[in-house]
């Protein structure tokens, strides 16, 4: 045979091909041994990352079909083993847009992406039960190479929720300190304005931009403020508390305002700044201003029972509390329907001067007698009061465009009406008329105690004319007249005759 023919040598070498080929298809085997075990490995790598992960993954090729996802995933969305053992995406995309506030949005973002393969994107999904997920997706690449889509999906409905519940928390917050019902502001070491809230924006009539960076000094009218404010700054002086101060508004008005200080330091204790409370009391300053001048009218009327007294001295104390052009007392003659003039000072109206009287029919006077209640008007023409009360318009021809009428009520009678009349249009508030109301009630008493003592002495003075002109018949009678006791017999009076 033709193998039988060959020699030992070639018979070596074929040996020694075949070793060889041996040990190379030894080795080939091994490779792919190894290359197995490192696909295997990196396979277990790649399986044990993404389970690790706290994000859901999904990872599809370049048609959209599964490759591969963890459990993460299918718990964030929920969707059952066997449904996920199918692999199928068309039914896993129709359980999912099920779960969402706006599936054609979640579809649109899809395709988007479907169709940009190299575009990254984040978004946020919405679903019906309230949750909330961030969306990640990026290409998958094998060199250069795009063969599919990673997308992440986080749930972050507990941080959205705290965000959310920060936010809110912050916006009450800033309401309530914008809208509180003191001023608020701070400034810094050298006395400018780094902050402050609405209310003290409103009292000052200054935008915030205005305010910010000006010098806390500037809208302080005391002349002593700077060297306070920088004294405090320095630490040479104590924060204040209740201070009283009067503030200068953008228009140039001032008014009284309470401040409270507290200083603002660091961690070391070095002053940094100042932050103040500020109340306007202008409203305070004016009700202890009327208290005392009510209590300054109290006095003056209680010092006399004359009438015209009276009048004259509660006069100038009203014109501080209410301003008028003309104020008026009339007293009550209900026997006929009318009332009488008793007192006028300012302006005259004709047919309304001192001492006389005119009808209450088709009168604000009339009005405010009958039901016993304080009125404010302001008419803003003449057909307004000819309408409301025909028989008034000639004080508003005299140029009286402002009217408040009290009624003065003493032992539950109507004994009068305090009148105010102003020239300026809508001069009178309810809070002005609240004001007369209570002068009202502080001098009814005295009017009518004063009306009273002027009455007794009309009463006294009458009743001794009366006697002087009976004196005068007993002495001048034409025959002699006598008065007898008659149990003693003695004469008690005679005349002349």
């Amino acid at each position: 045979m033709r193998d039988e023919k060959k020699t030992k040598r070639q018979l070596i070498e074929e040996l020694s091909l075949l070793r060889r080929g041996l040990t190379e298809l030894k080795r080939h085997e091994t490779e792919c041994n190894r290359t197995e075990e490192a696909s295997q490995q990196a396979n277990s790598l790649l399986a044990a990352t993404i389970e690790s992960t706290a994000d859901g993954i999904l990872v599809v090729d370049r048609q959209g079909k599964v490759v591969i996802f963890n459990q993460k995933f299918l718990a964030l969305w929920r969707i059952p083993e066997s449904l996920a053992a199918r692999r199928d995406d068309e039914v896993l995309l129709d359980h999912v847009l099920g779960l969402l506030r706006d599936p054609d949005g979640f579809i649109e973002k899809v395709k988007q992406l479907y169709s940009q393969p190299e575009a990254d994107s984040y978004d946020v999904l919405e679903f019906k039960d309230g949750r909330v997920f961030e969306r990640f997706s990026q290409p998958q690449r094998l060199g250069e190479r795009i063969v599919g889509r990673v997308w992440s999906f986080r749930d972050v409905t507990k941080s959205k929720r705290a965000e959310e519940a920060l936010s809110e928390s912050e916006a009450r917050f800033k309401e309530l300190y914008d809208m509180a019902p003191v001023g608020y502001h701070e400034y810094d070491a050298s006395g400018r304005i780094t902050l402050v809230n609405q209310t003290d924006l409103d009292m000052l009539g200054y935008s915030r931009e205005e305010m910010i960076g000006q010098y806390i000094w500037k809208i302080n009218r005391d002349e002593v403020a700077r060297e306070q404010v920088l004294a405090k700054l320095a630490g040479k002086l104590p924060p204040g508390r209740q201070l009283e101060r009067t503030y200068r508004r953008k228009d140039g008005t001032f008014f009284p305002v309470l401040i409270e200080d507290r200083l603002i330091t660091d961690e070391r204790g070095k002053i940094k700044g100042i932050r103040c409370t500020i109340q306007d009391i202008t409203g305070r300053k004016r009700i202890e201003a009327e208290t005392e001048t009510l209590a300054e009218i109290g006095r003056l009327i209680g010092s006399t029972l004359d009438i015209d007294e009276v009048y004259e001295r509660f006069a100038g104390e009203i014109r501080k509390l209410i301003p008028f052009d003309r104020l008026a007392i009339n007293l009550c003659n209900l026997h006929d329907d009318t009332v009488s003039i008793s007192y006028v000072l300012g302006s005259d109206i004709s047919g309304r001067m001192r001492g006389g009287s005119f009808p209450l029919s088709g009168t604000m006077i009339g009005e405010v007698i009958h039901t016993r209640t304080g009125l404010l008007f302001n008419p803003q023409n003449a057909d307004e009061v000819v309408a409301r009360f025909p028989a008034f318009s000639t004080t508003f021809q005299a140029g009286m465009h402002s009217m408040i009428s009290i009624p003065l009520i003493s032992r539950d009678e109507v004994i009068g009406v305090l009148n105010f009349r102003s020239g300026k249009i809508d001069a009178y508030t309810e809070q002005n008329l609240h004001l007369a109301e209570r002068i009202g009630a502080q001098i009814a008493g005295a009017i009518a105690n004063a009306q009273l003592f002027t009455d007794l002495k009309k009463a006294e003075n009458s009743l001794r004319e009366s006697e002087g002109r009976f004196r005068a018949l007993f002495e001048q009678a034409a025959v002699g007249v006598a008065e007898i006791d008659m149990n003693t017999g003695r004469f008690l009076t005679v005349n002349r005759r």
